[in-house]
């Protein structure tokens, strides 16, 4: 497969989501984070819980197709 890289905003997205679960917080917490940060998900929507969980699963099956 040839993939292409990821965005730098979507490559910051996907480090800060990291950052921020890592150091305990929720995907609930995160979208609320977000949400007040004016960030807006991926499709032009508020953020909730399950948009930052699908960022992150599809964020870690792309690493484990690509390396």
């Amino acid at each position: 497969f040839n993939v292409r890289p990821l965005s730098d905003d979507q490559q910051t997205l996907v480090d800060t989501i990291a950052r921020l679960r890592a150091g305990g917080w929720t995907d609930s917490q995160v979208a609320k984070h977000f949400n007040a940060l004016g960030w807006l998900a991926p499709r032009g929507h508020q953020w909730i819980a399950q948009s930052v969980f699908s960022v992150r699963s599809k964020s870690q099956k792309r690493a484990e197709r690509h390396g």
